[in-house]
């Protein structure tokens, strides 16, 4: 839960409703932030009218200093669980660009207990001039998780790998374009 904390990523808000129902379904990939800002009091009227802590997911930009870089990272653990980052980017003239995929899948320490997700990012940057630029970015996010219910203290010890809710599941679907201006006034700002 993320009561009065307005979330957001590259400056767009994530949380499902910052007052009514303020759980965060969506995270970008740790591998895609470049940095977390939290901003507090008045400062972050700076992303709506409402003012209390705003925690911000900035993501990496494309690279500038090449033509063409791409990672690749993958993890495997315990319960079937498998975790793939890949990545590509690089700049040629006024135009970056920067792309990414993400796949997580475990099966999960009890029965319908398992998870997928799914992530991919698309950037790209174009210089108009040497203090202003325009971003175009696209999200797409997919889950699909079981939810095999919390277990009392006394249902644990009798049989941990007991499942409540054999076939409750949660799918989430996310898909955000946007389009950004930004512009340097000067060399201050």
């Amino acid at each position: 839960e993320t009561n009065f904390l307005l979330t957001l990523k590259d400056g767009i808000p994530i949380v499902s409703d910052w007052f009514g129902y303020s759980t965060l379904y969506y995270q970008p990939p740790t591998e895609d932030i470049e940095r977390v800002e939290l901003i507090r009091g008045g400062g972050s009227l700076l992303y709506g009218p409402q003012p209390g802590p705003a925690l911000n997911f900035v993501t990496h930009q494309p690279p500038t200093d090449t033509p063409l870089t791409a990672r690749t990272q993958h993890v495997f653990g315990s319960d079937g669980l498998y975790n793939t980052y890949n990545s590509v980017g690089g700049t040629s003239g006024p135009l970056g660009y920067r792309g990414s995929f993400t796949r997580r899948h475990a099966d999960g320490a009890r029965p319908n207990a398992d998870y997928t997700v799914y992530h991919g990012n698309a950037k790209a940057v174009l210089k108009a001039d040497p203090s202003s630029r325009w971003t175009f970015n696209m999200d797409a996010y997919e889950s699909e998780s079981g939810e095999a219910g919390r277990l009392s203290l006394s249902q644990y010890l009798a049989n941990r790998d007991f499942t409540r809710t054999p076939s409750d599941r949660i799918w989430i679907e996310r898909y955000v374009p946007s389009v950004a201006y930004e512009h340097d006034l000067s060399n201050d700002t």
